[in-house]
Order: structure tokens, then C-alpha cells, then sequence
């Protein structure tokens, strides 16, 4: 029927012109945003409903006609109404296209991907594909190409969207092929491209259409499921992912995807371990690249591997030549610019840095940043560098700035870089001198609040020295103590010599104030050598201006000529010379002290004698509790007569003793003890206390056995013979909650799922809980937040099938007193109500059209604007949703935004049905029976014939059905002894 050229379509043809399409596809053939198509779906009344007129309708209706032609002329090839099968049948690859495809193919999984590129632009080219299906499979395979040779994120989806408008049509292969890629695509962080919601929707897709041959299929899916996490930069997300690694690792039988396995290890070990760790990785990833001829694996490899020498103070020179390598097979090969890039100038700028070539390492940084930015990536790490640049250049303003300009990013990590944004400013108060008194209170709630966050080791370790450097020179010596343990905490989570050294420089700033001038020469001495080694100029001559500084402390006579010196070499680089430090407080001078009363029997410490000691404490195989024993008696044993205790200290610096019951405790002359600090491996810090003034000769001797002991502590939990402390906040194992207790599992599926809930624990993003009604997606909200880092916070939960239609925007985002009619008081809204903790939005998918997008401008902004309120409010609220209902058919059907739904897909969540889960039967109705029954009375024993009824119904309202029957059987008097089959009231369906 023909349609007249002033008609509009309406917004139910709109929707079935568009078909499996996304509005962005649809939107590209016709000239318009996917918003515009969004629009035309709307209903007519809808405040945001539009309709297509003028030009844009002219080519609507053009396009609807060559639509039309396009399906009538594939219903003529076969009478009857199966179109589906006659589209399908007509797109089959035929022998001889599989013959002209089969050659770039096998190129591909052969990791000839330039070869293979050329081949398919050929084939498309030509005209040599006669079908669509050939046609769209070559394109597809082209797109992926162009992601994985050159990282060509543009051009791929150019290539995709083409195919992307006809894809139900094609054969299933085909299909199978174009989402896997399209998962892939979207995967990638790119300022235009990122969408890991869109990853999860075509891995979704992908799914289905695999069967048990499809092994290179499901390991591709997974990696393009990885990428998406690294992207994210979410430690969680990164752990959930590689807990599947070796279950997918196998399936890599291609020298593509083997590579690709190999880099996945590698990536994860860079987030998830020490900086130093995954080294032999990055080594067997260079190795194959090179071997393969994977330009951008080869790229990434040496990358990397010039991050770990970075970490590990490997010469400049080496660094810059491995750098230069990297650009030189980026620029041969014509990669695009992406992460690989960013981290490129990042390292090199760190690395000029350190050669003292201040100007080239800035322009470097500030390169590798506007890198970031084009990527909609956080610049964290580049971030930390140049604030240690403006640190050691005296520059506060541009301190200043950099703080200013991280605070208020829109990256796609923006809550890390806005948290880093954070500390840099109120860093920069505390330099300028106008902090407030609880500074440092502040700074430790930024860095923990990070932490939650899942920052990753390495940018973690380098904020935190940041920090250090600023507290210890212009803080309190209190407050900087305090940060100087978090320091010291960093630099155990995250290995570096590099880190290290920095670390003892700033520390021997604060022995010096506090007058304990031989340990902050120690500190001192003891990181010289890893700046020398590591070519790091500045921090060498800083650390040698800071001894000139001790020397003067303690009255030395060389001690003027020195502090010139280090001065005229500070000034050829172009440093500021920093100013002296003084001591608050000089404690007492240990060359001259006098033994305290009852000390006089005090010997000297021969070297022999210690030689025991160590061999003791590198016992093979001790656990930490026989270490700590150990130590408390062999100090002991050195100094005979006096009090000896060990002490764990917690984040505030406060100590709690540890029993030893070793019996070392007489003469504790009260608090005159002198103390050495150790860590445990584990990331809890000790402190050994001797009631005794140690002569210079007995302190050296008794710190040689402590560093020792640490080594020893550190080597027990990389064997794993030391387990986490069981208690505090600080120990990463607190108990599991009670509120996990409630999901039961017993089957294989939720038994996975209940160990992604504890990996998904340190995650930030949204999580979307999908399951029919009753399988018990409030409990798996419930224990989401229980196992989190905010199960100290509230917990709300919002219905969305139980509020009415005109309350909803003011329940959610809150109002003010007289916004509206009967608004007779202000009304937080359940936003901020759930503010510091989750928000639980059961039934998501009847949340009004008009509501969607000033939520989506939440869960983007982090932001809520209450009705009548000028200003928004800033929120911390994690959003777990959930559904029964099908969200991709409500996204077609106009009912759900497109945006909306890929913004909840970030962490989708399944819940099979408990038909589908059958061995949880019996176990949640033996935990139901146990709930249900008095207190007072003994519970009932489930019978056979009782299991086997259970076992025999479908359950079709699930677990929800499961707990009522048990429920209904418990509620009549007199409660039976056993429930058996004619116990159980269980209502069959009729």
C-alpha cells in the first residue's frame, strides 16, 4: 500500500523498520542520530516524542520503499511465508566463497594479520563475493583485523556498521562472527566506542549461537570480556575474569589466540600482583609476538617491559632504547593511537625525568595525557609523575591545577581520577599552609576511599609517596608519621626499588625531625645506591643534599662545605634547593648517651654471635606466629636481663601487644623502650621494642636481625605460610557477613555465582541481577552489599512495580518543601538516602520513560537535582538493579532506553531457575525448614518421600514458591516430627 509523502511513519513501523538494529545503526543509513530515532519511537504524547519531516522524511520514506522492494523480491524466490528461512537460505555461503575466504581466514589464525587484511580489502573490493553472507563475513573479520593489528578502533566500526543493519538475516556462523567482533569493538576505551554494557549484550548474542566446537569462539568471547575490565580499569572486574583463565586458556589453538592468552596473563598480572612479578610473563609475550609477528602484541610487550624496568631502576638508557623500538614498530606498522600509546610516553616522560631532562619529560607527560583524554582514560599514574614533577620544582600553582583539573574529569573512570583529584588538592593546602587541623584525617579517608575504589598497586604506591613527600616536609611530625606508615604499607603491596628508595628519603626527613639523626643517615645510605643505579639525577642529589643535612645536624665539620656542594649540584640541574630541616625535638644523641639505670650490664654485640640468630630466622618453612616467637627470643638472648615485646600498629598508629607467652619481660623499665618496625608480609605492621638504650653498635646489631626477620616474614607469606590477620579492618579477611547466608548453594551454577559475588566485592560499577520472578535476586543484592567495602553503609531498596507513576522522580531523586502539591516537607529521595552505600532498584524495567534518562544522568554524573532544588547534590551510591523482564525486547519495543540498558550492562548477573538448579532443592528447603522453625522447638526431618516430592515438582515460582511451601507445612499445629510427602502441602498446578 502506498504511503503518501507528507505521512509520517508512526513510532509502532518506526520500531518494525528498525527491526534487530540499534538506533545508532538505523540513525547512520538515514543521516540522523540514534537520540532521533529514539524519538520517533516514543509514544505520540510523550514530552520527548518527535517526528521525522522535510528532508530527513523524505529519505525515512525512500528508505522504507527499498526496504520494501528488498523483502518482496526475497519473497519471490520461494512461495510461502517463511521469510526468515528464505532470507537465511538466500545468504548461505556458497563452496566457492568459502574457497576465496578460506586463505585470509587461516592467515588470520596463523598471525599473518597484515597479509590477511590485504586479502579481505581485495575480496570486497572486486566484487569477488557474489552474497551477503560472504560479503558481511569478510567484512566482519576485516573490522576485527583492524582492531587487533592496529588497534583501529574508527575504522573497525565503520566497517562493522554495514553489517550490523541486516545481521538477523545472515546464517548463524556469520552472525556468530559479527558479534564476537562487535563485543570486541566495544570493549576498547575510546572516547566515542566504549561501552562495555554493549560488550555484555553482544556477548549475550554470541552465546547462543556456539556449540561445543566452538573453542576458539568462547576463548575470543572471554578475552573481548577482559579487555573490557582492563578498560574499566576495575581490579574486580579484572579478578572475575581470570577466574576463568584456565578453563579458557585451552581453547586457544590458534597462534593468534595463543598470543592473546599469553597477553591476558600478562595484563592481569600487572593489575592483580607486584609491578616486578609478571616480568617472565611480559619476557614470553615478547618472545612469541616477535616470533608470530604481531605488530601490536610486539608494541605492547616492549611497552610493558620498559614499565617493569622502570620499576625495577633499570638504566635510562635501556628504557628509552626499548621505547624507541616500540614507537619505531608503531609507526612501521601504522597503529593508531590507544593505551599502548599513552603508556608509551608516560614511561618515556618518567624515565627523561630521571635522566634530569625536566622540560622533554613534561612535554612527554603532557602528551601522554592529552592521549588519555582523546581515550576518555584515566591519567592517574601520569598524573602522580608530574605532581612529583611540580614537587621537585617547587611549582605549586601548576600542583594546584593538575588537582583542580583531575577532580572535575568526566573519563571513564572519572570516580578514580576525581578521587586522585582529591588528594592532589588538599596536598596542595597542606603545602601552602591553610589545611585545616584534620588534614591528615582527610588524606587517609582519600587514600582508603581510593583503595575501595580497586586502584591498582603501582598508581596506589605512587600517590601515596606523593603524599609522603608533602607530609614530611610541611606537616606535623604526628600526621606525617601517620602517612608514613601508609607508605610503607604501599610499598609492601606494591614491590619497587625505585619506590622503595623514595620512600626511605622522605623517611629519613622525618628521623631527622624528630632527632634521630644516625637512622635517618642510615635510610639515607641505604636508598642512594638505587637512585645512582637507576640513573634517577634528581633523587640522587636530593638524597645527597639530605645527608649535607645530617651532617649539619650533628655538628659535623665538613658539614658547610658539603651542603655547598649539593647545592651547586642541584642548581646545574635546575632544582630548587630545598630548605634545611631542623629537628622539633632532638631526643637524645646515641653516640653520647649514657645507659639508662640498670643498664649498665649491657655488653657489646660480636658479629659471631648473630650468626645463629639469622641462620634461625632462615629456617625453610616457618609460618609467621613461629617467626614472631623467634624473634622475641633471639633478641632476647642478645641483650639478657631485659624486657623484650613485639607490637602490631594499626593504621592510626596505635599498638596493641602481641602474646608471645615467651616469658621476656622483666625490668620493663616502664615506656623506655627503643623500637624497631618490620612488616609482616601480610600487610600488617610490627614493631619490636627493647626496654633498654641501645649503644650505636647494639642498635646496628639488633636492627641486622630485624631486617632479617622481615625478609623471613616476607618469604613465609609468598609461600603462602602466613595467612592474613583474622580481625580488623585492615586485614582484607573479614568474616563473610550473615546476610550471604541466605544463598543457598548447592548446585554448579550457584556455586559460581557465589564466588563471583565475593570477587565482584571490590568492583565500583553497576551490576544488573537478571532472573525470573522468585529465583532470589534481592538475596544476591543483599549479599552483594554485605560483601563490599560498603556494607558499613545503607542498604535501600526501591520497587519500581510498587510505586505510583507520579512519585516516582520525587521517591527516587528527593524534592523540596512546596515543589509540588502536597510536598509539605523536604523528601531526601532514595538516592541520597543510600548515600556511602547501595541502592537495590528491584523490577527496573517498569521505570517510566520519562524517568530513564534523569537516572542514567545519575549513574553518569554520580549527581541528583531534587525537584525544586537549583543546585545538584553529589552522591556515592553503587546501584544494583534488577529484572525479571526481558530489557532488549523493551529497548526495541520503545520501552527502555537503549542507553540506559547498555549503562546497567556492565556487570550483568544471572539467576538460573531453580528447575534449572535442582540440587539446590533440598538444600534450600532443609535451610528453610531450619528458619522457620520456633525457637523453641526441634526442627523437622525431611523425609524420603518428602525429598522425593520436592524433587518431582517444577517450582515454577521458584525459590520464592519453595519457602512458602515450607512455610505453609510449618504453620499448622502440632508441628510435625518429620515432613514427609503427606506433610508437604504443596499445590500441584491443575
Amino acid at each position: 500500500m502506498a504511503r503518501q509523502l507528507d505521512t509520517a511513519p508512526s513510532p509502532d513501523e518506526i520500531r518494525a523498520l528498525r527491526g534487530s538494529r540499534s538506533r545508532a545503526e538505523l540513525g547512520a543509513l538515514l543521516g540522523v542520530t540514534g537520540l532521533t530515532v529514539y524519538r520517533w519511537e516514543l509514544p505520540p504524547g510523550a514530552p520527548e516524542a518527535r517526528r521525522p519531516r522535510g528532508a530527513v522524511l523524505a529519505r525515512l520514506l525512500a528508505f522504507i520503499e527499498q526496504e520494501t522492494a528488498a523483502s518482496a523480491a526475497s519473497s519471490a524466490q520461494r512461495p510461502g511465508s517463511r521469510a526468515w528461512e528464505v532470507a537465511s537460505e538466500s545468504t548461505t555461503l556458497d563452496e566457492e566463497e568459502r574457497a576465496k575466504l578460506a586463505p585470509p581466514l587461516a592467515a588470520m589464525d596463523d598471525g599473518r594479520l597484515e597479509q590477511a587484511e590485504s586479502a579481505l580489502l581485495v575480496l570486497l573490493s572486486s566484487g569477488a563475493l557474489g552474497s551477503q553472507a560472504a560479503r558481511a563475513l569478510a567484512s566482519t573479520m576485516l573490522a576485527r583485523l583492524q582492531l587487533l593489528a592496529r588497534h583501529d578502533t574508527k575504522s573497525a566500526f565503520s566497517t562493522l556498521l554495514g553489517v550490523g543493519s541486516d545481521v538477523t538475516r545472515l546464517p548463524r556462523s556469520v552472525q556468530l562472527e559479527y558479534h564476537l567482533t562487535a563485543a570486541f569493538l566495544y570493549a576498547h576505551s575510546d572516547a566515542q566506542l566504549f561501552v562495555p554494557g554493549k560488550t555484555n549484550h553482544h556477548a549475550s548474542l554470541a552465546e547462543p549461537l556456539m556449540s561445543e566446537g566452538h573453542g576458539d569462539h568462547r576463548f575470543f568471547l572471554w578475552y573481548a570480556q577482559l579487555t573490557a575490565a582492563m578498560s574499566l580499569y576495575e581490579l574486580a572486574l579484572i579478578a572475575r575474569a581470570m577466574e576463568g583463565f584456565p578453563a579458557v586458556r585451552d581453547l586457544a589453538s590458534t597462534t593468534l589466540h595463543r598470543c592473546l592468552a599469553e597477553e591476558a596473563l600478562t595484563l592481569s598480572r600487572l593489575g592483580l600482583t607486584s609491578a616486578v612479578d609478571p616480568a617472565r610473563h611480559i619476557d614470553g609475550l615478547k618472545t612469541l609476538a616477535d616470533a608470530c609477528q604481531l605488530p601490536l602484541q610486539q608494541v605492547r610487550a616492549r611497552i610493558w617491559r620498559a614499565e617493569m624496568m622502570v620499576e625495577q631502576a633499570a638504566p635510562p638508557s635501556q628504557i628509552l632504547a626499548l621505547l624507541d623500538e616500540a614507537e619505531q614498530i608503531q609507526r612501521r606498522h601504522r597503529i593508531a593511537n590507544g593505551i599502548h600509546v599513552m603508556l608509551m610516553n608516560r614511561n618515556r616522560g618518567e624515565t627523561l625525568l630521571r635522566t634530569g631532562d625536566r622540560r622533554a619529560a613534561e612535554a612527554t607527560l603532557l602528551e601522554a595525557v592529552r592521549v588519555a583524554r582523546e581515550l576518555a582514560y584515566t591519567p592517574f599514574r601520569i598524573d602522580t609523575t608530574l605532581a612529583h614533577l611540580y614537587l621537585l620544582t617547587d611549582r605549586l600553582d601548576d600542583f594546584c591545577k593538575l588537582g583542580a583539573s583531575a577532580s572535575v574529569s568526566m573519563d571513564a573512570q572519572k570516580e578514580l581520577t576525581r578521587g586522585l583529584g582529591r588528594v592532589l588538592t588538599l596536598l596542595g593546602e597542606v603545602h601552602r599552609g591553610d589545611a585545616s587541623a584534620d588534614w591528615c584525617d582527610r588524606l587517609l579517608d582519600l587514600l582508603a576511599e581510593l583503595r575501595r575504589l580497586g586502584v591498582w598497586a603501582v598508581a596506589y604506591r605512587r600517590i601515596v609517596l606523593v603524599s609522603l613527600a608533602v607530609a614530611a616536609s610541611k606537616g606535623a611530625v604526628s600526621d606525617a608519621e601517620r602517612v608514613l606508615l601508609a607508605a610503607e604499607r604501599a610499598t609492601e603491596w606494591s614491590t619497587s626499588p625505585t619506590g622503595s628508595a623514595i620512600y626511605r628519603r622522605h623517611r629519613a626527613t622525618l628521623l631527622m625531625r624528630r632527632g634521630r639523626f644516625t637512622e635517618a643517615r642510615r635510610s639515607l645510605e641505604a636508598a642512594l645506591p638505587t637512585f645512582d643505579a637507576s640513573g634517577d639525577v634528581a633523587e640522587a642529589a636530593l638524597g645527597r643534599r639530605a645527608l649535607a643535612n645530617v651532617d649539619l645536624l650533628e655538628q659535623k665539620p665538613e658539614a658547610e662545605s658539603r651542603l655547598r656542594e649539593t647545592g651547586e649540584a642541584l642548581a646545574a640541574l635546575g632544582l630548587p634547593t630545598p630548605p634545611l630541616v631542623r629537628a622539633d625535638a632532638v631526643v637524645y644523641s646515641e653516640e653520647l648517651a649514657s645507659p639508662m639505670d640498670g643498664d649498665e650490664d649491657l655488653h657489646e654485640i660480636a658479629f659471631e654471635q648473630l650468626m645463629v640468630p639469622l641462620q634461625r630466622l632462615a629456617t625453610h618453612g616457618a609460618g609467621a606466629l613461629h617467626l614472631q616467637k623467634d624473634l622475641v627470643s633471639i633478641v632476647a638472648e642478645l641483650l639478657p636481663g631485659h624486657s623484650v615485646r613485639l607490637e602490631q600498629v594499626d593504621a592510626a598508629g596505635a599498638a596493641r601487644e602481641l602474646d608471645m607467652r615467651a616469658g621476656h619481660r622483666k625490668k620493663a623499665h616502664g615506656a623506655a623502650f627503643t623500637w624497631f618496625e618490620l612488616s609482616d608480609g601480610v600487610g600488617r605492621r610490627l614493631r619490636l621494642g627493647v626496654g633498654a638504650r641501645l649503644r650505636p653498635r647494639q642498635r646496628a646489631a639488633i636492627e641486622i636481625v630485624v631486617s632479617a626477620a622481615a625478609m623471613a616474614f616476607e618469604i613465609a607469606a609468598l609461600r603462602g605460610l602466613s595467612a592474613p590477620p583474622s580481625s580488623g579492618s585492615e586485614s582484607g579477611n573479614e568474616p563473610v557477613p550473615a546476610a550471604i547466608a541466605d544463598l543457598v548453594a548447592a548446585s554448579p551454577s550457584m556455586r559460581r555465582l557465589r564466588s563471583e559475588l565475593g570477587r565482584l566485592s571490590g568492583s565500583r560499577a553497576t551490576i544488573i541481577v537478571t532472573g525470573e520472578s522468585g529465583t532470589g535476586k534481592e538475596v544476591v543484592a543483599r549479599s552483594i552489599h554485605a560483601l563490599s567495602r560498603r556494607a558499613a553503609g545503607p542498604y535501600i531498596t526501591f520497587n519500581s512495580a510498587a510505586v505510583p507513576r507520579d512519585l516516582f522522580e520525587s521517591q527516587l531523586f528527593g524534592h523540596k518543601r512546596g515543589a509540588f502539591t502536597g510536598a509539605t516537607a523536604d523528601h531526601p529521595g532514595v538516592i541520597q538516602a543510600a548515600d556511602g552505600g547501595s541502592l537495590f532498584l528491584d523490577e527496573i524495567g517498569e521505570l517510566p520513560l520519562d524517568v530513564q534518562p534523569k537516572l542514567l544522568r545519575f549513574l553518569e554524573n554520580g549527581e541528583v537535582l531534587p525537584l525544586g532544588e537549583r543546585q545538584p547534590v553529589k552522591v556515592d551510591v553503587r546501584i544494583i538493579a534488577a529484572t525479571h523482564r526481558d530489557l532488549l525486547r523493551l529497548v526495541r519495543e520503545g520501552k527502555f532506553r537503549e542507553d540506559l540498558y547498555y549503562r546497567l550492562q556492565v556487570i550483568p548477573v544471572n539467576i538460573a531457575p531453580l528447575r534449572e538448579r535442582r540440587d539446590d532443592i533440598l538444600a534450600l528447603a532443609r535451610h528453610f525448614i531450619r528458619g522457620l522453625t520456633p525457637a523453641d522447638a526441634s526442627a523437622p526431618v525431611l523425609t524420603v518421600d518428602g525429598e522425593a516430592k520436592l524433587l518431582a515438582h517444577s517450582w515454577p515460582g521458584n525459590v520464592r514458591e519453595l519457602r512458602n511451601v515450607i512455610e505453609r507445612s510449618l504453620a499448622f499445629e502440632p508441628l510435625p516430627r518429620l515432613l514427609g510427602a503427606a506433610e508437604l502441602r504443596l499445590d500441584t498446578p491443575r
